[in-house]
């Protein structure tokens, strides 16, 4: 043990002296950053240095610190790249972002061809498919916004006001951005905004496109709950910001001429994982960023200056960790010597714990079992909030006055080590706010607590399943319509945004909970399962999750993929309409889905009929758009399901068309759906298919057209 400890520690040292990310401040620190997939079968060394030298010289002789480019068109090694400075960075601090940007990007995602780094000031992305000229529309933006409050009761109307008017003359600007001004009454003082396009796209009306969605998203973060006096919100295509002072905006000098490149070499032989060498780079974005009023000379000390301290510093604190650590180590080894944990791990438990501190380490909060016995009362029935085949959660109450909620897995749980293990590692990676909160866990004494943010609306069954007509009325149709767009923005941000690309497995409304806002919050990630991009479905033995929002693929052949979670949003979302659970639909053994009874009324024109009759504020359109999302959601056939980006467009854009049904599910709208029966003989319930799947694959058959125009969209 102990010398795996000072392994450790020599370990981390050295990689603190040689794997560092060459960054400042937060200034120049990407606060997003995207890796796809590591391209390993070919050798993109080569392309990689071409792209970023075409980029950097491009950039570095333009006006406003925007380049694309194309290297290797055609190829198996082909690459396209965008780089762009925000209008309302400085030209300082437009050439020392795109320098980190640059150098620090194969050191970030070292041996991935598809990359995207956000930082505040530029804006660095990669790939070998031409995304060049198109707009591309991610749903979760990266936000950067002030820590203060505003009180004015107008400040949202007077920034969408002024960041319309602002999208109007950029979409009539050659520059693609622009900049103004508008009084706010409630402060009576001027906002500020500017809105900017990348100069890549083919066309005006695209500029004007993604401002457009933009704009539209800013509602997320101007909530009365945190309404901040600035923020910026960036795109993969488009970027705005407001504030209460002046912006300033990027004016570059006229560049000198560029140097002469040099030659390309061919692929070079590296160690995998160093960094790419980036051949041809002009020597204004080489530079370390320079220091106002000193000479060369005295520039150059105080960067080594500070470079030294910062990393004596990151040296002193590291070697403190580590030490930490090992004392840590050797304490908890000597307890079980000695044999002072009662209930002591065994082997093969103690490697399970151990993988589970060390990959998460630094993460989230690893709470001590008496810290949590004490906030809920030693676990107390009257803490209780509910349970099911995992174990039960409680209320606690930390010592500081913090309220939390702790998930206690039994011993015979159906939630083992490993879904307790995968829980806690992708909860502590992924941050959105319609994310459940992972504060922390223990693995005390063969306990399995997890410890999350407490929400006092519990899930969402319990209201909208609510026998109590009082408690259903309080989710409205705006409540509703609000609820559907944040589970649908959760699991865009799962698929997607994330960067690890997850698919969750078990979507159902007990496994939404909600704020005191009445605000979504996907939980429960002990079946989620990730998933890398050249995979279209994976396969599984063990079929877990909840019949009647398991996808057909993955019920009856244990394949599931992303539309596997689109088919139980597509539940999920009709429930939430009709205010009738899936399972209700029952006679004798055999279930009839929800979805056949939509589908009926739907076909038939009876969309009135749908509506939870305690919805009396229902705005029909949205509700007759829900509809029909949903049962695009719910095909048999995975791949003409929409994905979650198309969903989340259509929920928050009623301009677009969604697309109509194949012309087989009106005439036929029971071949939406598998008719399940459940064997009661058996201990495990099992399902199979009904007679009509082969009827809807000669339904499918007939409607080629129509498919092919879907999966177009898809």
């Amino acid at each position: 043990m102990r010398r795996l400890a000072i392994a450790e520690f020599f370990f981390i040292i050295l990689f603190s002296k040689f794997g560092l990310i060459l960054s400042y401040d937060d200034d120049f620190r990407p606060f997003f950053t995207y890796c796809g997939t590591n391209n390993t079968n070919i050798d993109l060394d080569s392309s990689f240095s071409k792209l970023f030298s075409d980029l950097s010289s491009k950039a570095d002789s333009s006006n406003d610190g925007s380049a694309t480019t194309s290297v290797n068109a055609g190829t198996p090694y082909q690459l396209n790249g965008l780089i762009m400075c925000y209008i309302d960075s400085s030209q300082d601090h437009c050439s020392q972002c795109l320098n980190f940007s640059i150098i620090n990007a194969s050191k970030i995602c070292p041996g991935s061809s598809t990359a995207t780094f956000t930082y505040k000031w530029c804006f660095l992305r990669y790939s070998p498919n031409n995304f060049i000229a198109t707009v591309t529309f991610d749903e979760y933006p990266n936000i950067y916004r002030n820590d203060i409050k505003s009180n004015s009761t107008t400040l949202i109307e007077t920034v969408y006001e002024l960041m319309y008017s602002l999208r109007l003359e950029a979409t009539n600007s050659s520059n693609f951005y622009s900049y103004g001004n508008r009084t706010d009454p409630g402060m009576n003082r001027l906002v500020y905004g500017l809105v900017q396009c990348s100069k890549d796209l083919d066309a005006i009306s695209n500029c004007g496109l993604c401002l457009n969605y933009a704009v539209g998203n800013l509602s997320d973060f101007m909530s009365n709950e945190y309404l901040s006096i600035g923020t910026r919100l960036s795109f993969m295509s488009c970027y705005i910001r407001y504030e209460l002072y002046p912006l300033p905006l990027l004016t570059f000098k006229s560049p000198a001429p560029a140097p002469s490149p040099a030659p390309i070499p061919g692929p070079p032989t590296r160690i995998p994982g160093a960094p790419v060498p980036i051949p041809g780079l002009p020597s204004s974005i080489l530079s370390q960023p320079s220091i106002a009023g000193s000479s060369g000379s005295t520039t150059k000390h105080i960067v080594i200056a500070a470079i030294s301290a910062f990393g004596a510093l990151l040296f002193l604190s590291v070697s403190a960790v580590c030490f930490w650590r090992m004392l840590r180590t050797r304490q908890i080894s000597t307890k079980r010597e000695n044999g002072e944990q009662s209930g002591s791990l065994s082997r093969s438990r103690v490697k399970e714990d151990a993988s589970l501190e060390c990959s998460i380490s630094g993460n989230c909060h690893v709470f001590l079992l008496s810290e949590l016995k004490s906030a809920t009362d030693n676990f107390s029935e009257d803490n209780r909030l509910g349970g099911g085949g995992f174990g039960s959660v409680y209320k606690g109450v930390l010592h500081d006055g913090k309220e939390i909620a702790v998930k206690r897995l039994d011993g015979g749980s159906k939630q083992g080590f490993l879904e307790f293990k995968t829980e806690v590692e992708l909860l502590a990676k992924l941050k959105h706010r319609n994310l459940v909160k992972l504060l922390g866990y223990c693995t005390e004494k063969n306990e399995k607590l997890l410890c999350y943010e407490y929400l006092p609306s519990k899930s969402l069954d319990r209201i909208l399943f609510a026998t109590d007509k009082i408690k259903r009325e309080k989710l409205s149709w705006h409540t509703r319509y609000k609820i559907i767009e944040g589970i649908s923005s959760g699991l865009q941000y799962l698929h997607i945004e994330s960067g690890y690309k997850i698919v969750h497995r078990d979507l159902k409304p007990e496994n939404i909970l909600m704020d005191e806002d009445m605000n979504p919050k996907i939980s429960d990630f002990g079946l989620a399962r990730l998933y890398q991009d050249h995979q279209t479905q994976m396969a599984t033995s063990i079929i877990a999750g909840t019949y009647g929002y398991m996808a057909p693929e993955y019920a009856m052949h244990g394949m599931y993929s992303e539309k596997s979670d689109v088919y139980s949003f597509g539940i999920l979302l009709m429930e939430i309409v009709t205010g009738r659970k899936n399972s209700s639909f029952c006679n004798n053994l055999i279930v009839y889905s929800l979805v056949s009874y939509v589908a009926q009324r739907w076909a038939q024109g009876e969309v009135e009929v749908l509506k939870d009759p305690v919805l009396e504020d229902a705005c029909m359109s949205q509700l007759s758009r829900c509809i029909q999302i949903g049962l695009l959601c719910v095909q048999q056939n995975p791949i003409n399901r929409p994905n979650m980006d198309a969903i989340n467009l259509m929920l928050r854009n009623d301009s677009i068309d969604i697309p109509a049904l194949p012309r087989i599910y009106m005439s036929r709208p029971d071949l939406l759906v598998y008719q399940y029966s459940i064997s009661t003989t058996t201990t495990n319930s099992s399902l199979t298919t009904g007679d009509h799947s082969s009827s809807t694959e000669a339904g499918e058959a007939k409607s080629t057209d129509k498919t092919t125009a879907m999966l177009d969209h898809w």
